[in-house]
């Protein structure tokens, strides 16, 4: 079974979710400004480029993390487990794996915005990737690395990036 403690982001990957979560386009949408549980699995997205944290167990079901507890957590102790100060889910939240879940396939049309793709590729901790699109939303992609430099721990909580293309 996966325990909580199992489940715990790396100091670098809780970092990529701050610099995500402080993104200009949620300005206007301060509810998506925390990681939530949807679907059985933590999300973090500024609507444009989304993370896929990890598949949730029972000490993480219903629950979410501001970004203020993000960043508390950075800057106090990564040893704390990050869990401990997280809040019952309040807001209604989309059903992130009914939009991003689904087939993928490789794309050989992609037009997407640089910096967000860079944000993708740091998350995932990697500079080689393919890029394959979503058979249902065809501006949705996800961004697979490729040569993993992932710690064997952040490669075994399974993460995903997806990025939304331009029109």
């Amino acid at each position: 079974s996966k325990q909580g403690k199992e489940r715990m982001l790396t100091q670098r990957q809780v970092k990529e979710v701050v610099k995500l979560l402080k993104s200009k386009d949620l300005n206007y949408r301060p509810a998506f400004q925390q990681v939530f549980e949807s679907g059985g699995y933590m999300w973090a997205t500024d609507g444009y480029v989304t993370f896929e944290l990890f598949e949730c167990d029972a000490s993480t079901l219903g629950k979410c993390a501001g970004l203020n507890t993000l960043q508390r957590w950075l800057a106090t102790s990564s040893n704390k487990d990050l869990f401990s100060d997280w809040e019952d889910l309040s807001d209604a939240m989309p059903n992130m794996c009914n939009i991003v879940h689904g087939d993928f396939t490789p794309s050989s049309e992609i037009k997407l915005d640089i910096k967000k793709l860079k944000q993708c590729c740091d998350f995932l901790k990697t500079t080689q990737f393919t890029i394959k699109t979503s058979s249902k939303n065809h501006n949705l992609n996800q961004v697979i690395p490729i040569n993993d430099t992932r710690t064997v721990l952040e490669r075994a909580m399974d993460s995903k990036a997806y990025i939304m293309g331009l029109k």
